[in-house]
């Protein structure tokens, strides 16, 4: 997350709070700030990049923009090249300040699609219902 989070390095997180049935906190996490890995101007142009990256429909939530990109990698097992792939999508929103970001990765997809194809779909639907429901405990 370096990459579009202004630089910083944080140890990653499944999430930062747990919530009862009724959606009041069990837990919190406490997010530290580490140190600054990469300039706020390289991670500025990374998400202006990654922006224009992603495809439509994985550009935007609602009104906001996002960006995410695909990935495809040829699995290799004792020292050979396999016909079997690893397809990822990593995607974010907002674009301007990211706020939540999610990782999907398929490891040897059925259909042996494209990363875009395969976890594009998965990784933006989780993303858009994950902010949805956060987005909507804020208001209330």
């Amino acid at each position: 997350n370096a990459v579009i989070n202004g630089g910083y390095f944080y140890t990653p997180h499944i999430f930062l709070q747990s919530l009862s049935e009724d959606h009041k906190p069990l837990s919190n996490y406490q997010v530290e700030k580490k140190d600054r890995i990469l300039s706020e101007e390289s991670s500025k142009t990374m998400r202006a990049y990654l922006h224009a990256a992603a495809p439509k429909p994985f550009d935007r939530i609602g009104e906001e923009e996002m960006g995410g990109k695909s990935g495809t990698s040829v699995i290799a097992e004792q020292g050979a090249y396999t016909r079997d792939v690893a397809a990822s999508y990593f995607a974010f929103f907002p674009v301007e300040k990211p706020r939540y970001s999610v990782l999907v990765v398929s490891y040897r997809p059925v259909n042996r699609g494209y990363g875009v194809q395969v976890a594009g779909p998965a990784a933006t639907e989780t993303l858009r219902r994950y902010v949805s429901e956060v987005e909507g405990l804020r208001k209330k």
